[in-house]
Protein backbone atom coordinates (compact mmCIF):
# COMPACT_ATOMS: atom_id res chain seq x y z
CA UNK A 1 0.00 0.00 0.00
CA UNK A 2 2.15 2.69 -1.18
CA UNK A 3 0.85 6.16 -1.58
CA UNK A 4 2.15 7.01 -5.02
CA UNK A 5 1.36 10.50 -6.25
CA UNK A 6 2.41 11.56 -9.73
CA UNK A 7 4.46 14.74 -10.01
CA UNK A 8 2.40 17.70 -11.08
CA UNK A 9 3.59 20.07 -13.75
CA UNK A 10 3.03 23.69 -12.74
CA UNK A 11 3.43 24.97 -16.32
CA UNK A 12 0.20 23.43 -17.60
CA UNK A 13 -2.69 25.59 -18.63
CA UNK A 14 -5.60 26.27 -16.34
CA UNK A 15 -7.89 23.95 -18.32
CA UNK A 16 -5.39 21.10 -17.90
CA UNK A 17 -5.27 21.75 -14.18
CA UNK A 18 -9.02 21.40 -13.86
CA UNK A 19 -8.93 18.05 -15.56
CA UNK A 20 -10.45 18.93 -18.95
CA UNK A 21 -8.56 18.23 -22.12
CA UNK A 22 -7.17 20.83 -24.52
CA UNK A 23 -7.58 19.97 -28.15
CA UNK A 24 -5.03 20.63 -30.83
CA UNK A 25 -7.46 23.12 -32.41
CA UNK A 26 -7.65 25.13 -29.16
CA UNK A 27 -3.86 25.20 -28.89
CA UNK A 28 -3.50 26.41 -32.47
CA UNK A 29 -6.23 29.04 -31.92
CA UNK A 30 -4.44 30.34 -28.81
CA UNK A 31 -1.09 30.44 -30.62
CA UNK A 32 -2.64 32.24 -33.59
CA UNK A 33 -4.33 34.77 -31.31
CA UNK A 34 -1.08 35.37 -29.40
CA UNK A 35 0.84 35.84 -32.65
CA UNK A 36 -1.80 38.26 -33.97
CA UNK A 37 -1.71 40.26 -30.74
CA UNK A 38 2.09 40.44 -30.84
CA UNK A 39 2.04 41.49 -34.49
CA UNK A 40 -0.56 44.18 -33.79
CA UNK A 41 1.46 45.50 -30.87
CA UNK A 42 4.63 45.59 -32.97
CA UNK A 43 2.81 47.36 -35.81
CA UNK A 44 1.33 49.90 -33.42
CA UNK A 45 4.74 50.59 -31.92
CA UNK A 46 6.40 51.20 -35.29
CA UNK A 47 3.57 53.10 -36.97
CA UNK A 48 3.94 56.84 -36.99
CA UNK A 49 1.37 59.22 -38.27
CA UNK A 50 1.88 62.69 -39.68
CA UNK A 51 -0.90 65.18 -39.15
CA UNK A 52 -0.92 68.19 -41.46
CA UNK A 53 -3.03 71.11 -40.35
CA UNK A 54 -3.81 73.56 -43.12
CA UNK A 55 -6.37 75.59 -41.19
CA UNK A 56 -3.84 77.91 -39.56
CA UNK A 57 -2.82 80.84 -41.78
CA UNK A 58 0.84 81.69 -42.02
CA UNK A 59 1.50 84.86 -40.09
CA UNK A 60 3.85 87.57 -41.27
CA UNK A 61 7.25 87.64 -39.60
CA UNK A 62 6.99 90.49 -37.10
CA UNK A 63 10.76 90.54 -36.76
CA UNK A 64 11.16 91.78 -40.31
CA UNK A 65 11.14 95.40 -41.43
CA UNK A 66 10.81 96.30 -45.10
CA UNK A 67 11.12 99.87 -46.33
CA UNK A 68 11.38 100.70 -50.02
CA UNK A 69 12.50 97.16 -50.84
CA UNK A 70 15.18 97.16 -48.15
CA UNK A 71 14.81 94.49 -45.52
CA UNK A 72 16.01 94.14 -41.93
CA UNK A 73 15.61 90.98 -39.85
CA UNK A 74 17.59 91.92 -36.74
CA UNK A 75 17.75 94.99 -34.54
CA UNK A 76 21.19 95.90 -35.87
CA UNK A 77 19.99 95.65 -39.47
CA UNK A 78 16.94 97.78 -38.63
CA UNK A 79 19.13 100.49 -37.07
CA UNK A 80 21.37 100.50 -40.15
CA UNK A 81 18.31 100.70 -42.38
CA UNK A 82 16.86 103.62 -40.42
CA UNK A 83 20.20 105.46 -40.47
CA UNK A 84 20.34 104.96 -44.24
CA UNK A 85 16.80 106.30 -44.59
CA UNK A 86 17.64 109.35 -42.46
CA UNK A 87 20.64 110.11 -44.68
CA UNK A 88 18.50 109.74 -47.82
CA UNK A 89 15.78 111.94 -46.32
CA UNK A 90 18.32 114.61 -45.37
CA UNK A 91 19.73 114.51 -48.88
CA UNK A 92 16.24 114.99 -50.33
CA UNK A 93 15.61 117.91 -47.95
CA UNK A 94 18.90 119.55 -48.97
CA UNK A 95 18.03 119.17 -52.66
CA UNK A 96 14.58 120.67 -52.11
CA UNK A 97 15.98 123.58 -50.08
CA UNK A 98 18.58 124.27 -52.72
CA UNK A 99 15.97 124.08 -55.47
CA UNK A 100 13.60 126.41 -53.60
CA UNK A 101 16.44 128.81 -52.81
CA UNK A 102 17.58 128.76 -56.42
CA UNK A 103 14.05 129.42 -57.60
CA UNK A 104 13.69 132.32 -55.13
CA UNK A 105 16.90 133.90 -56.29
CA UNK A 106 16.00 133.35 -59.91
CA UNK A 107 18.65 130.93 -61.03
Amino acid sequence: MSAFKPATDTTTTSTAMTGSKVTRHEIEARMTAAAATAAAAAAAATTTSVVVVDDVPIEENVNRMMVDGLEARTVDEAIKLLRYLVVVLLAVVVVVVVAVGAAAVGW
